[in-house]
């Protein structure tokens, strides 16, 4: 072996130590001593051996460096994720617990105060803004402590003029839906036999226009915005939403059941419309105008509750 091939091995060697230590840039040492005329025939392909081994190994460690940034990534998502699920269980179960004790307290005052719980009474009022102000101070309470956005839970302007076009468009079919309903009470139920299908003289007093614009925005916000969003976000699946809108829609029916059996379906069936327009949009402006010209017309001159 002449000293130039001797030299060509130690180059070889100390560049190969450098490549094992990772510092890949020894890489082209390699490559230069296939291009050198002097290392001979052996030393030249033995250094074209080491440099595309050096290449593969350095192209396989980037490949398992980025797999496990992935899986690093992946593993913080699916943590967020866990701790996001936990989160909303909690505010979901609290709701659950709200709604449990407002059932109570109704059939408390019914049936051992004695006390008239119909739609428009006093004590019934009492109750809902008894109900409202737990739920706003559930809702205060988890919004201070993990802050979210509220636009989170529907209270954002994004989106507002679609929403408000949309259920605007969708009240009259509902309107319409709502005076076939009273229709076929005029006709076959007793107790609304012989009355008008549309009385326009018991609308109410000019209170309850100010009175009724809260309770449609409170309910909005706190059946749609708090209980069918955690509903959407503690459930999996790609069906959760479908899934989050009747689940909501049946809290929210219950909910009314202790007025009578028929405002509690047409409740069910205004919270899946009202439910099925919020997961399109996701602001609360246009459900709650909804709402409050259904409720007003339902209270109003279509007297569907007494």
């Amino acid at each position: 072996m002449s000293e130039a091939e001797g030299s060509c091995y130690q180059r070889l060697t100390a560049a190969s130590e450098e490549v094992i230590r990772g510092n890949y840039r020894a890489a082209t040492e390699i490559f230069d001593l296939t291009r050198e005329n002097n290392c001979g025939e052996a030393a030249a392909e033995l250094a074209e051996m080491f440099g595309l081994m050096t290449v593969k190994v350095q192209a396989r460690e980037h490949a398992l460096e980025k797999t496990l940034a992935e899986l690093k990534k992946k593993n913080a998502d699916l943590k967020r994720a866990v701790q996001l699920r936990a989160e909303f269980s909690k505010l979901f179960s609290g709701t659950v617990l709200l709604l449990c004790v407002y059932a109570v307290a109704v059939s408390f005052l019914r049936n051992v105060m004695g006390l008239e719980m119909t739609a428009l009474a006093w004590p019934t009022h009492l109750v809902n803004l008894g109900l409202f102000v737990m739920l706003a101070g559930l809702m205060v309470w988890f919004l201070r402590r993990h802050h979210y956005p509220m636009q989170t839970f529907g209270l954002t302007w994004k989106n507002w003029r679609r929403a408000v076009a949309e259920s605007l468009l969708i009240c009259i079919p509902a309107l319409g839906a709502l005076a076939v309903f009273k229709l076929c009470l005029v006709h076959y139920h007793t107790p609304y036999m012989g009355k008008p299908v549309i009385e326009w003289t018991t609308w109410g007093p000019w209170q309850m226009f100010i009175v009724y614009a809260f309770v449609a925005s409170a309910q909005e916000l706190s059946t749609r915005g708090f209980m069918q969003t955690c509903i959407e976000r503690v459930l999996p699946g790609k069906g959760r939403t479908r899934l989050a809108i009747v689940l909501g829609a049946a809290e929210f029916g219950v909910v009314h059941l202790h007025y009578s059996f028929a405002l509690g379906m047409l409740a069910f069936c205004g919270a899946i419309l009202f439910g099925s327009l919020y997961a399109r949009h996701r602001t609360i402006v246009g459900i709650t105008i909804a709402h409050y010209i259904l409720g007003q017309c339902i209270f109003g001159p279509l007297q569907l509750v007494r």
